[in-house]
């Protein structure tokens, strides 16, 4: 099917990379590109026949291709032939590595037509072989193998004598599995200085060092199930008769052969959950209780046997800990004679806090009290834009890594799906009803989507038009309602005001902002979603900023702040100028101060509290559900504040210091 997951998967194999000439990071990048031009699967209309169903261009590769070919050669997002919508990323470097895409995205289509035709066999090995050269470039250690796969696929020309018709590519590929399975392409013994294999017969070749892993109780020997139509298992044994422990014990006895200078024995000697002591293989024993019978050192000739025995299997077990920042792991007799010595830093580090007794300390109280949030560290702010202030009370956590730690957690890569847009997502039905509310023509709204591949096929794409017409046509019946039975006309203004805040040292901070008012001064904003607490906390600095850069006063005026949601109207009532830049001052104070220091304030969490003053349904709130998850679950907030208990005094302390005034002037409908 040439879905897009499946194709980025063989791009990314490192051999077909090496031959395209491409790097990973430039594959990351196409593939987000290609999943937002509309590319699903198919590689065009036509070959969708090939599935039963319909001859459908929207979201194939060649649909994909062509808005990314021409978002290279076109700048703009005006539609060309009628049909074709520019993909407006493509720019930099990464255009040549849309050519290398392209190129194998037309060699993976060629292969895929011809394996899906029957031919004959000396045609389908030739293909085989071409494909081969033609798709990877090994490097030195993979030279064999893929010398071995041609050899291994060239042999299958003997079958030609027998058969000439032709065959399906499933039968080629049934042949090919086979003879790979009996040539053994890939178990290569001897391939250099360290060699990692099985305990097989007739491979007692001299090693310098032997060692065998996995030595427990009953793993080896190995235990032999017998079948329940094996009849040998049941009759009595009998000269000759296959026993696996046996061959097992013949197989330990010939890599201990074959140990020249040291012989490394392994097995877990006890549970990694229980501690509970586990046996060794009951070889591992013998060899050691023979070793204790032939062995005698110096200095415990005149002592007793059971003295002198316990020495010797003192010497040759050594017993390492579970866990790698173990301090035995770094003390000096474990260097002197290498046996369970670890050169990791980074568990050395572990290792010498534990054993100093400096445990590690609260990740917020560790760095303010090392002086990392002095105040010479951060840029000295004299503007601030109404946009950054919103955006900041969004998440003021994540604020606070931006400020102070010049980082951000990245959001969680999701799933990139290969079948149709069935339906529309939030986000998308968001964009949408919010172009239909800014005046676009429906009929343009649902054209562009549709060129741009996030509309459904067939008669569900008739569906979502009416949900997105029905979602714009509530939005504008409230506007309606609320403006007298007409829709205002709405004009972006530049306001500014000067704010006296007390942080930072006392200083004026310049406040700019671009709101939306209507002919009678009304700021009117509007989203086609449920009313939340960023709605909230938006509308009211909004509002508070035309208050505070009104030129008189706002007793004299009738205008008023309006926020209509899908569910709920919000109204503000005019505020004095001057309680308005209290108001503006208070919010910039706690934002200067949430580039030093981390607030403990989530808006949706302090909505509810605000709201309710009920301790068991923010908790409730703040951890969320699996239907809709909480602000626990942000990355941020769950690094700063896993546990909402542990901060309650100062998250309630800031959500009733912003929100009850808010509260108290807001007027829902």
């Amino acid at each position: 099917r040439m879905t897009l997951t499946e194709v980025f998967e063989l791009f990314k194999v490192p051999e077909i990379a090496a031959r395209y000439g491409i790097s990973g990071d430039e594959i990351q990048a196409l593939h987000r590109w290609c999943y937002e031009a509309g590319v699903r699967w198919g590689w065009s209309g036509l070959e969708k026949q090939h599935w039963q169903l319909p001859q459908e261009k929207q979201n194939t590769w060649i649909f994909g291709l062509q808005r990314l070919l021409a978002g290279y050669a076109h700048q703009g997002t005006e539609v060309l032939n009628n049909e074709i919508v520019p993909y407006c990323e493509v720019e930099g470097q990464l255009t040549q590595a849309l050519g290398l895409l392209l190129a194998f995205v037309e060699d993976l289509r060629a292969l895929t037509q011809f394996c899906r035709a029957s031919h004959p066999l000396q045609e389908k090995v030739n293909e085989a072989l071409v494909v081969l050269d033609s798709f990877y470039l090994v490097d030195t250690d993979n030279e064999y193998r893929l010398q071995k796969l041609k050899e291994t696929i060239a042999k299958l020309k003997v079958h030609c004598q027998h058969y000439v018709g032709k065959i399906s590519q499933q039968v080629f590929v049934h042949v090919l599995n086979d003879a790979l399975n009996e040539s053994g392409v890939g178990q290569r013994f001897l391939a250099g200085r360290l060699n990692f294999c099985t305990l097989m017969p007739m491979r007692s070749i001299p090693f310098k060092h032997v060692c065998i892993l996995g030595l427990n109780e009953p793993d080896y020997p190995r235990q032999t199930t017998p079948i329940s139509f094996d009849l040998v298992s049941r009759s009595t044994p009998r000269k000759g008769d296959r026993s696996r422990r046996l061959d097992d014990r013949y197989l330990f006895l010939e890599a201990l052969l074959s140990a020249r200078e040291k012989l490394y024995l392994s097995y877990q000697g006890r549970d990694d959950k229980s501690n509970e002591t586990k046996e060794p293989s009951i070889l591992v024993s013998e060899l050691v209780d023979y070793c204790q019978q032939s062995v005698c050192f110096a200095e415990h000739l005149e002592q007793d046997i059971e003295t002198a025995e316990k020495a010797v299997k003192q010497h040759l077990l050594h017993e390492h800990p579970l866990q790698p920042w173990d301090v035995s792991y770094f003390a000096s007799a474990s260097y002197q004679n290498r046996v369970g010595a670890s050169f990791d830093r980074n568990m050395f580090e572990v290792a010498s806090t534990l054993q100093s007794g400096q445990h590690a300390v609260d990740f917020l109280n560790s760095h303010e009290e090392s002086g990392m949030l002095d105040g010479a560290v951060l840029q000295d702010v004299s503007e601030l834009e109404l946009h950054q202030l919103q955006q900041f009370y969004r998440n003021p956590v994540r604020g606070w890594f931006k400020s102070v730690w010049k980082t951000q957690f990245p959001l969680i890569a999701e799933i990139m799906p290969d079948d149709e847009p069935l339906n529309l997502d939030s986000l998308q039905r968001y964009q949408a009803t919010s172009q239909l509310l800014q005046g676009d023509s429906e009929q343009a709204v649902m054209r562009q989507m549709e060129l741009e591949g996030q509309l459904p096929i067939g008669n569900l794409k008739l569906l979502e038009q009416d949900e997105l017409s029905l979602r714009a046509a509530n939005i504008k019946t409230k506007m309606s309602e609320t403006f007298g039975g007409s829709l205002p006309t709405l004009n972006t203004q530049w306001l500014t005001t000067q704010l006296a805040v007390s942080g930072n040292n006392e200083k004026e901070l310049l406040l700019t902002g671009a709101v939306q008012l209507t002919a009678s001064g009304d700021l009117v904003s509007f989203r086609p979603g449920k009313l939340g607490a960023n709605d909230y906390l938006a509308t009211w600095m909004s509002w508070n900023l035309v208050c505070s850069a009104a030129s008189q006063s706002m007793e004299n005026r009738q205008s008023q702040a309006w926020f209509l949601a899908a569910d709920k109207t919000l109204n503000f009532e005019p505020i004095e100028q001057q309680q308005a830049l209290e108001n503006l001052q208070l919010m910039a104070e706690l934002y200067l101060k949430g580039q030093q220091q981390c607030l403990a304030f989530f808006p949706k969490t302090a909505l509810i509290w605000a709201q309710t003053q009920d301790e068991g349904k923010t908790l409730a709130g703040f951890l969320g559900n699996s239907f809709s998850p909480g602000e626990a679950s942000d990355l941020h907030i769950a690094r700063v504040y896993p546990q909402l208990e542990d901060c309650w005094q100062a998250f309630t302390d800031l959500a009733d210091t912003l929100l009850q005034p808010i509260l108290a002037k807001a007027n829902l409908s």
